[in-house]
């Protein structure tokens, strides 16, 4: 497992001291892209406390959230990315 994902795997460039938004993407993106980062990270942990929530009583919509966090984090990296 990598331990440095949390920060887009470069943990020399940027660091992320709340789990929500790299330091560092303010360099690189426009308000828009920073926008969208926050939208994404926000989705992200609404589907995670969801997710937690259900753990134990539904697996298979913890299952589905858990798929939902996973598209929201790769839409975050991508917006970084493009």
């Amino acid at each position: 497992m990598n331990r440095y994902t949390y920060c887009a795997n470069n943990p020399i460039r940027y660091y992320d001291p709340t789990g929500h938004r790299l330091k560092g993407d303010e360099e690189l993106l426009n308000d828009q892209g920073l926008a969208m980062v926050d939208y994404y990270a926000s989705e992200w942990k609404k589907y995670e406390k969801l997710a937690k929530d259900v753990k134990n009583k539904n697996k298979g919509l913890y299952n589905e959230y858990k798929g939902i966090m996973t598209q929201m984090k790769s839409l975050a990296s991508d917006v970084r990315t493009s």
